[in-house]
């Protein structure tokens, strides 16, 4: 049996984004010099001119808070480094069926916001076929490149092979910044070979205009608390202090 599958043309921006988590293959330390476990992108991609709206980098597996706050970002109106206005409000985004997208914080921030929110059917990767294909780039041109990146298959433990010394890795922020710099050129400077342009030329070359959101609406959505805090009859512990 041989089946058809369809391609779904969209032609201009924000009329659909695509999103998905990638576990990054590069060790890096913590700010304690511990090496962290590890790190993930979330990013979000848009379908008609491949522009990365919004990204972030966690430590341990993505929740449904930081996804949240990684798209409330992308949702802000603003002006890239280059000079250009990206942002407003996508109609839909595309992900899959992971925990980190289909919560109740993620479902809530859609329904606010008026996204239509479309989970791809599981073993469904060609529905967001965009974003796989980002990562695949990242990982091979950027990644791949860094200090510390984990080339290989996994060892028997479960662990993918480093052979450097772990003091040589870089910090965490540098490897953020790192890649922020790198999505920066990408969507500025990077030629795609389906648009025959950059992501960001055919961004600014879009008719669409953009659906604002204030950020009233998304200010409280970048709020994300690293971990569950206990509010005791004296407040809450937090730097070795009693808060109130």
């Amino acid at each position: 049996n041989s089946s058809l599958y369809c391609t779904l043309e969209v032609t201009e921006r924000n009329e659909s984004w695509q999103a998905d988590c990638l576990e990054i293959p590069v060790r890096a330390l913590a700010s304690n010099g511990s090496v962290c476990e590890s790190l993930w992108l979330i990013a979000f991609i848009d379908e008609a001119t491949r522009v990365i709206t919004a990204w972030s980098v966690v430590e341990g597996r993505p929740t449904g808070e930081s996804v949240r706050a990684t798209l409330a970002a992308g949702l802000l109106t603003r002006a890239d480094g280059y000079g250009s206005v990206m942002g407003g409000i996508p109609r839909a985004i595309t992900w899959d069926n992971g925990r980190e997208f289909l919560n109740e914080a993620v479902g809530r921030t859609c329904t606010a916001l008026g996204i239509a929110a479309v989970p791809a059917p599981p073993h469904s990767g060609w529905r967001k076929g965009k974003i796989e294909r980002f990562f695949r780039t990242i990982q091979t041109m950027h990644y791949d490149e860094q200090l510390g990146a984990v080339h290989g298959p996994k060892t028997f433990t479960g662990k993918r092979p480093w052979r450097g010394n772990d003091a040589d890795l870089s910090a965490v922020a540098s490897l953020i910044a790192r890649t922020g710099e790198w999505i920066d050129w990408y969507n500025n400077e990077h030629r795609h070979s389906v648009l025959g342009s950059t992501p960001m030329a055919a961004w600014n070359a879009a008719t669409a205009g953009l659906r604002v959101a204030t950020p009233e609406q998304v200010h409280p959505l970048m709020v994300v608390a690293p971990k569950l805090r206990l509010v005791a009859k004296d407040g809450i512990s937090f730097g070795a202090r009693k808060w109130l």
